[in-house]
């Protein structure tokens, strides 16, 4: 609220210090005010005097934002105790005043607006009645409106009770009926279960004679396979017996044939001859 005070005070202060309100024009501004002078514009059923870069003492800032000087001028219109209005082109903020005997201000950028007929005005009274009148019609309309629909509303409670009894019947009927199903189901689910136990557990014994037929074979074959690497290991071991033998006695041969060639006895050895499988 503060806050709001303050801005309105601001640009009250603006308006009344031409000199410090910012110089530029806007093309709202340009449409009343692009040449100097009182304009007459009509709006509405009223004709409005426009005085460019003027403005008043004693205003009070209307709520609201303000696009254009013509929703600012009709603020005169719609308020009885209003003589005028400000408006001002660079913040799109309208101003009122009251007192008919204002004192012009130059004020750069803003639009004072005056009606050009403001009392005594028999259109403006004429105006009022028919408003008045039409007022009144509409408020026949908006009574024999709320008749018709209390009158409904009457009837829809009625219809209500019986909606709410055909339900309340229904509904008993549908529990029977829900009760006898559910009995139904729950006879069946017992029946199938039995029917499942026996077949889990005939499952389950055929499962574990498969099983014990399983580990039976398994341990037959293990115990042939352990036979069969005993028996590969010791012809390993045989074969790798056979292979030193046969390693040593090429070496000794090897070294006696070595001994006879630095004696010069190569040309016949009976041993060598022997071992070498020629006699």
């Amino acid at each position: 609220m503060a806050l709001a005070k303050w801005s309105s005070f601001v640009v009250l202060g603006l308006l009344l210090n031409p000199r410090i309100l910012p110089v530029w024009a806007t093309p709202e501004y340009d449409r009343f005010c692009s040449v100097p002078g009182e304009k007459e514009e009509v709006i509405g059923s009223a004709t409005f005097i426009f005085e460019c870069d003027t403005s008043t003492s004693g205003v009070t800032l209307v709520a609201g934002s303000f696009t254009n000087a013509e929703k600012c001028a009709q603020i005169s219109t719609q308020d009885p105790e209003c003589e005028g209005t400000v408006w001002d082109s660079n913040t799109n903020l309208c101003w009122k005043y009251t007192d008919s005997d204002y004192l012009p201000i130059k004020a750069t950028g803003a639009i004072l607006i005056r009606p050009l007929e403001k009392s005594n005005n028999p259109e403006a009274s004429s105006g009022c009645e028919t408003a008045v009148k039409e007022c009144e019609e509409e408020k026949e309309r908006l009574d024999a409106g709320t008749r018709e629909c209390l009158q409904e509303n009457s009837q829809l409670d009625a219809a209500k009770d019986v909606c709410e009894k055909e339900k309340a019947a229904a509904m008993t009927e549908w529990e029977v009926e829900r009760k006898q199903i559910i009995s139904q189901y729950e006879a069946q689910l017992e029946a199938q279960k039995s029917v499942h136990k026996a077949e889990k557990a005939a499952a389950a014994a055929q499962c574990d004679a498969s099983r014990k037929k399983l580990e039976a074979d398994y341990k037959k074959i293990e115990s042939t396979l352990k036979k069969a690497k005993e028996q590969s290991d010791s012809e390993k071991q045989k074969c790798l017996s056979a292979k030193q033998t046969c390693e040593s006695q090429k070496a000794s041969q090897e070294s006696e044939l070595q001994k006879l060639k630095q004696n010069g006895q190569t040309k016949y050895h009976p041993r060598l001859c022997k071992n070498s499988g020629i006699i």
